[in-house]
């Protein structure tokens, strides 16, 4: 017999607590199809019932994840736009404590896990990262978990531990392992291991993998400056230049930096690179100042505060004061970071 009904007609009245499977009794509007919610799934979301099983898309039981959603947890979203932090835990916590339909425990966890990174408790929010792959080990936010988990342990330099999450992703996203991998190279300091797996990645993921492409390429100019081959940085470079389309904002920002300190360094036997240096750096915090990359911008701007002052001393006197204007401006648009605060001596 064939069965016929539609995601709107569905209600929870029901659940399992702590079920093995994740899974939990569902219950129709007019009580008649009973039947299980699997939601142990990267893709997607399985109705079972007497009659037979359904798929949906993750995206297409919305309808069900938010029914009956506290209000804390619509709380919890409001503050982690804004980026308070601290707010949106303890309102993802509240919502967590609450009653609400199992399926929105994976987006509960995967929220307290970010606002947890975002506020600096990198053990809060390995352990909420953790909770979440053991509770829904395919859940909807596998790649960004395991993704975030290996860079937290990589700033912890828990090489193990992040080696150990990387190998769950060998088989179903290989490129990403590999990325993930040279990004573990990198941090141990092993920068020709670093350098030959970026360039992999890059290969393996030009023209049909743009995120991840972007990424290698930054990790690439990083090591290539960490490595001080400048000849390398220029040669990947290249690449940013000519095909700026297909390269992030990020990445740009990140090859104008790294561009501004390698020229900076050259700046000590040559001078003229000073003055590339500087249009580097106004490039970054210009261009590319986002949210991901405001540390980088800050820094950038008061670099080129201090460059002006160093240039000007040179044979462009007029630049004392552009870099007075830079300090001033590096205060008022990157308040709470280390540059600003040192831009504040400087402006006065």
């Amino acid at each position: 017999m064939k069965h016929s009904f539609t995601l709107t007609t569905v209600v929870i009245l029901l659940c399992l607590a702590a079920s093995a499977q994740g899974d939990e009794i569902i219950v129709s509007s007019n009580n008649t199809l009973r039947g299980r919610v699997t939601v142990d799934d990267v893709d997607s979301v399985e109705i079972k019932t007497s009659e037979g099983s359904l798929k949906y898309k993750q995206d297409q039981v919305k309808e069900i994840i938010y029914q009956d959603t506290p209000p804390a947890y619509n709380t919890a979203v409001s503050r982690m736009e804004l980026k308070n932090y601290n707010a949106a835990i303890a309102a993802y916590e509240e919502a967590l404590q609450a009653d609400h339909n199992p399926l929105l425990t994976q987006y509960i966890l995967f929220g307290l896990a970010r606002a947890y990174a975002g506020s600096g408790d990198s053990d809060k929010a390995l352990e909420y990262f953790t909770q979440l792959q053991t509770q829904s080990p395919k859940n909807k936010f596998l790649f960004q978990t395991i993704e975030t988990s290996v860079r937290l342990k990589i700033q912890k330099k828990d090489w193990d531990g992040a080696l150990g999450d990387v190998n769950k992703l060998k088989q179903s996203a290989p490129d990403r392992a590999a990325l993930l991998n040279a990004e573990i190279l990198e941090g141990k300091g092993d920068l020709a291991g670093a350098a030959s797996e970026y360039d992999k990645t890059i290969k393996n993921t030009e023209g049909f993998k743009p995120d991840l492409y972007s990424i290698s390429i930054a990790g690439r100019l990083r090591v290539a400056y960490k490595q001080k081959k400048y000849d390398d940085f220029d040669a990947i470079g290249k690449t940013v230049r000519e095909r700026p389309e297909d390269i992030s904002d990020t990445t740009k920002a990140s090859f104008f930096y790294y561009s501004g300190l390698s020229n900076l360094d050259k700046g000590r036997q040559n001078p003229e690179y000073l003055d590339r240096a500087l249009d580097d750096f106004v490039r970054v915090f210009v261009l590319y100042n986002t949210p991901e990359t405001k540390n980088m911008a800050a820094e950038a701007c008061f670099r080129a505060g201090e460059l002006c002052e160093i240039i000007s001393t040179r044979n462009q006197p007029q630049l004392r004061d552009e870099g007075k204007k830079l300090f001033a401006y590096c205060v008022k648009a990157f308040r709470g970071t280390q540059w600003a605060e040192q831009a504040r001596a400087k402006a006065r």
